[in-house]
């Protein structure tokens, strides 16, 4: 399925994909910046939610909602939309089924920007005859983009349980536990 697509193009990082049931290979994928003002951006969104929703997609519908409202906080000066997506170009015509992972990321008036919503493609996560995932290191590779641009302020995520190793594999660290919730995570400034 084809959709009108105007992200802006970031970069081309790579990641592996299954070459074989055993071995994976780099593959360059695309990172794009979505706009809520475009209107094929926010079908290809639409489209996106419906496929993984019904797949077990667990923060897609906040994704896409705040995306398409613009709902942020008081407090945000900028709220930032990526997808990772194994299309190479023409995001004129980016394939909604080709969106691998979407994050969004919001820059704050505080001293703290805040990763508010990620999540892969649940559908890629199993394929058939058990072999595990398509592709590894989506939610990796967008949380290191973040990481790299955004470096002035710390960054904050409220983890959800079953990701809170992930986060902290990437460097993220847990304040004490007796002041605050055990799912607050923060990536340190190192200025």
């Amino acid at each position: 399925m084809s959709v009108n697509f105007t992200a802006n193009l970031i970069s081309h990082p790579s990641i592996p994909k299954r070459a074989s049931a055993v071995h994976y290979k780099q593959t360059p994928v695309s990172l794009v910046e979505l706009d809520h003002n475009d209107k094929n951006d926010v079908k290809a969104i639409q489209q996106t939610e419906k496929s993984w929703f019904g797949h077990g997609g667990v923060y897609i519908e906040q994704f896409s909602r705040d995306f398409e409202k613009q709902l942020l906080e008081e407090d945000v000066t900028k709220g930032h939309f990526y997808a990772l997506t194994s299309q190479k170009d023409g995001f004129d015509k980016l394939q909604s089924d080709k969106i691998l992972g979407v994050m969004q990321f919001n820059e704050t008036s505080d001293k703290v920007n805040e990763i508010k919503w990620l999540e892969t493609n649940p559908k890629s996560q199993k394929l058939r005859g058990g072999y595990g995932r398509e592709y590894k290191n989506v939610g990796k590779s967008l949380v290191k983009y973040v990481l790299n641009t955004y470096n002035k302020k710390d960054i904050f995520v409220q983890s959800a349980y079953r990701a809170i190793n992930f986060y902290k594999k990437l460097g993220a660290e847990q304040p004490a536990k007796d002041t605050v919730n055990q799912f607050y995570l923060f990536f340190r400034h190192k200025g």
